[in-house]
Formats: structure tokens, C-alpha cells, sequence
């Protein structure tokens, strides 16, 4: 919020607006900037979530990797 109240400030100060014109716009991209930008924790988050994921995936190719090796040893033994 304080990036807020600076704000609000510096449309006094800059911009010629009054203090509650100055705080309501100050307000509004406050508001409009947390509905619509991720914080470092939602970054974190996500992170987390993709980390998991691809080690999942690693685990898979893995498994589908030493299924094929088997295979083609298979194969090979046969002919």
C-alpha cells in the first residue's frame, strides 16, 4: 500500500491533482495492479509446481527409456 500513498503523492505534487482525486486514482491502480500481477510467493508457487512436474517427467522418460532398452535387447537376442 505505500506504493499507493507515494503515488498519490506524486500526483499532488507532479500532476496537480487534489488529495482525494489524488487517492482514488493512487487506489484504483492499487487495486487493478493486485488483481493482475503475480507476487514473488505466486512465483514461488509456481516454481514449486513446475519443478515437480518436470521431475515427473524425468521419472517417465526413464521409465519409457529403459522400456525401449529392453525391447531392442529383445529384438536382438531374437535375430
Amino acid at each position: 500500500m505505500n506504493n499507493a500513498i507515494a503515488l498519490a503523492k506524486k500526483l499532488e505534487r507532479e500532476h496537480g491533482f487534489n488529495q482525494p482525486q489524488a487517492e482514488g486514482i493512487a487506489q484504483a491502480i492499487h487495486e487493478h495492479e493486485s488483481e493482475h500481477l503475480a507476487t514473488k510467493a505466486d512465483v514461488t508457487k509456481l516454481e514449486a509446481k513446475l519443478e515437480t512436474g518436470l521431475a515427473q517427467l524425468q521419472i517417465k522418460l526413464m521409465t519409457w527409456t529403459t522400456v525401449l532398452a529392453g525391447i531392442i535387447i529383445a529384438v536382438l537376442k531374437l535375430t
